[in-house]
């Protein structure tokens, strides 16, 4: 096996971890938004914060396989 190949195998399966822990969190965080009633909580509650970091993560891995 080349090292470009192994390279990418080691890419994509760093981003189905990535993306697997961005589902985790993100179903967390539409279990809690479903749970409260204050619009401003939804918005600003600690799971969708962890929500959008996970997914800046998600996009940052899914830049190297892009490559």
């Amino acid at each position: 096996m080349s090292y470009i190949v192994k390279g990418k195998r080691e890419q994509l399966e760093a981003a189905i971890i990535e993306a697997q822990r961005f589902v985790k969190v993100a179903s967390k965080a539409v279990y809690t938004i479903n749970q409260l009633e204050n619009d401003y909580a939804k918005a600003s509650c600690k799971e969708v914060a962890a929500a959008k970091r996970a997914s800046m993560d998600l996009t940052r891995q899914l830049v190297g396989v892009r490559k």
